[in-house]
């Protein structure tokens, strides 16, 4: 009787080995979400010491968005000149090139024309916006530095949904040039967020 009411212990205990091993991973989960908390805490303080840029990077930032738009535009959309910066090309050392009816078939680690229009139009938009986003306050204080942090977690969040839309619903060639894009809008929603907050805080403190 004493050994068989052992047997029934071990049978009808309240933790069987799948109960536990499922509580150990989510033990596992929980350990690795606070070390990926701890990470991005050590980050954003990091953030805090990061040097700005001079304030006058922001007009130089503005420059070159205003003439990437503009060989945009030229290109695709509203012709300003007759010349194309679109049919400009420049070769130079590329790490791969696999260009869809390309001469000549796919280029790694060697020399190939680019479309230096496409080149100008990603490149000087991505340098802008970075000296725009980049540039310091007049006034840099820790008030500023909250609403920088506020405004980048912001649009990095935004940014993440941005590319999860496009993983589940966008395929094909679509799908690339909106990744291509990824760096600039997470750059141009911090920028929006930051200067709307800013805006908003300095009405408060005329008012």
């Amino acid at each position: 009787m004493h050994f068989g009411g052992r047997a029934a212990f071990r049978e009808t205990r309240l933790f069987d080995k799948n109960t536990i091993h499922y509580v150990r991973s989510i033990l596992h989960f929980v350990k690795y979400f606070l070390l990926l908390s701890l990470a991005i805490t050590q980050i954003i303080d990091t953030m805090k010491r990061i040097p700005l840029l001079p304030r006058y990077f922001r007009w130089i930032g503005l420059v070159l968005i205003f003439i990437s738009v503009l060989i945009f535009l030229n290109d695709f959309y509203l012709p300003l000149t007759t010349y194309e910066f679109n049919d400009l090309t420049l070769r130079t050392f590329v790490i791969a090139d696999n260009t869809p009816f390309r001469d000549g078939g796919p280029v790694y680690f060697g020399f190939s024309d680019v479309n230096l229009g496409f080149v100008l139009v990603v490149l000087g938009a991505l340098l802008g916006l970075c000296g725009v986003a980049f540039s310091r306050k007049v006034i840099e204080d820790e008030f500023i530095n909250g609403l920088r942090l506020f405004a980048w977690s912001w649009a990095i969040i935004l940014s993440i949904l941005y590319a999860v839309t496009a993983n589940l619903l966008v395929f094909g060639t679509q799908y690339l040039s909106l990744m291509v894009l990824f760096p600039h809008l997470l750059l141009t929603l911090f920028i929006l967020i930051f200067n709307v907050q800013w805006w908003r805080f300095s009405k408060r403190g005329e008012q």
